[in-house]
């Protein structure tokens, strides 16, 4: 299965980036695979959320930083801006 098969998870989106990470949860584990971890990290003022999960055996991370908009809002308050599954 290719990433681009997952549908389109890794839009901007107005829904909280918790919300997609558990829809891509959902759709990984409804493949047959399985997650492995999901995180959130900020440093230096950058932000960014990740899934890595392993599918047909393989191991994929996936790793979104916060969008344009979302770092002109600044803060926590703009991570329903963030681009993420």
């Amino acid at each position: 299965m290719l990433a681009e098969e997952l549908g389109h998870y890794w839009q901007t989106s107005k829904t909280s980036p918790d919300t997609w990470l558990d829809k891509a949860e959902v759709l990984v584990e409804g493949h047959g695979g399985t997650v492995l971890s999901r995180g959130y990290g900020k440093s230096e003022g950058r932000e960014a959320y990740m899934l890595a999960f392993k599918l047909e055996g393989q191991a994929y991370k996936i790793v979104a930083g916060l969008g344009q908009q979302a770092k002109q809002g600044g803060g926590s308050g703009a991570r329903s801006d963030v681009a993420v599954p």
